[in-house]
C-alpha cells in the first residue's frame, strides 16, 4: 500500500501542468484539477475554484467527489466575501480543519457530510487565482499537506499559463 500512494502521488505531479497545455478551455483544466487532487491526496471530495477576471468575490470551479454521488446545482460557486475566506486566501501554505471543532468554517455544501477539510490558496505571489480544498469523512488517515502544497501551486500555475494562452488566442482574433 505504501508503494501505491507514492505512485500515485509522483503520477499527480506534472499531470495538472500537461492538462494546461491539453485541456481546450479553463473549466476543463480545473475540473481536470479537482478530479486529480481528489486521487491524489485520497480525499472522499475536492474542489477547485478560480477568481474571475473582475472584482468579483465569487469563485467559480468544479467539484469532484465519487462517481455515486451526485454533485447538486451551486457548488460550483464559491463566495469568497467571507471573512474566513478572505484570511484563507492570504496563507502560503496548507490548512488543515477539523470541521467539527472550527466554527468559523462557513458550511458551504461540498463540505456537507465531511469532517475534516484541507485548503490550499491558488496564488502567483500577491495574486490570488483561485481556491483548491480536499475533504474528507474521517479524521484519519492525515492529509499529506506536503503534496497538497505542491498540487495547489502546478495548480496556480496551470491557471495562470491556461489564462494567458487564452488572451493571446483572444488578441490573435482580434488581429485577423
Amino acid at each position: 500500500p505504501f508503494r501505491r500512494k507514492k505512485r500515485i502521488a509522483f503520477a499527480a505531479r506534472g499531470e495538472i501542468t500537461l492538462a494546461a497545455l491539453r485541456e481546450p478551455s479553463l473549466p476543463s483544466l480545473v475540473e481536470f484539477g479537482a478530479r486529480t487532487l481528489m486521487q491524489a491526496v485520497r480525499a472522499d471530495r475536492a474542489a477547485v475554484w478560480v477568481a474571475g477576471s473582475g472584482a468579483s468575490r465569487v469563485f467559480s470551479g468544479s467539484v469532484a467527489g465519487s462517481a455515486d454521488e451526485p454533485q447538486p446545482e451551486g457548488w460550483e460557486c464559491l463566495d469568497v466575501s467571507a471573512s474566513f475566506f478572505e484570511d484563507l486566501l492570504t496563507k502560503q501554505e496548507p490548512l488543515v480543519m477539523d470541521l467539527e471543532k472550527s466554527p468559523l468554517v462557513p458550511m458551504i455544501g461540498p463540505l456537507l457530510g465531511m469532517r475534516r477539510a484541507a485548503w490550499m490558496p491558488l496564488r502567483a505571489g500577491s495574486r490570488v487565482l483561485g481556491l483548491a480544498m480536499a475533504a474528507y469523512h474521517s479524521l484519519q488517515p492525515p492529509v499529506p499537506t506536503g503534496l497538497l502544497g505542491d498540487l495547489g501551486n502546478e495548480l496556480a500555475l496551470a491557471v495562470m499559463s491556461r489564462r494567458e494562452a487564452d488572451l493571446r488566442a483572444r488578441r490573435e482574433e482580434d488581429l485577423a
